[in-house]
Formats: structure tokens, sequence, C-alpha cells
């Protein structure tokens, strides 16, 4: 192999090395989106649970007053 195919062959193995880097940020990136996006969804799931059994509680309370 000649010095310019030596170069050529370091430089792409180099390029090679970015663009897996990048594309590991990108995914990396959007799992942690879905990932927040699936814990928000399920807090949100939580506090209706929570809303629905105070409500009901309420309403027994006062079925049991009258």
């Amino acid at each position: 192999m000649r010095d310019q195919e030596i170069q050529m062959l370091v430089i792409g193995i180099a390029a090679g090395m970015d663009l897996m880097l990048l594309v590991q940020m990108v995914f990396a990136i959007l799992d942690d989106r879905r990932d927040r996006k699936a814990a928000r969804r399920q807090r949100r799931i939580d506090a209706a649970d929570r809303f629905r059994h105070s409500l009901r509680r309420y309403h027994r309370q006062q079925r049991s007053q009258v």
C-alpha cells in the first residue's frame, strides 16, 4: 500500500468512528426523551388513581353521614 492509501484508510476509520459516536448520541437522546415521556405519563396515571381513590373515600364518608 502506498502512503496515500494508508492515510485514506486511517481517515476513513476515524470518520466512521465519529459517525458511529454521533449515531449513538442521537439514539441516547431519543431513548432519554422516550423514558421521560413514559415517566411523565405514569406520574399522571398515579395522580389520577390517587384522586379517584380519595374521591371514592369522600363519597363513602358522605353517604355514611347521611
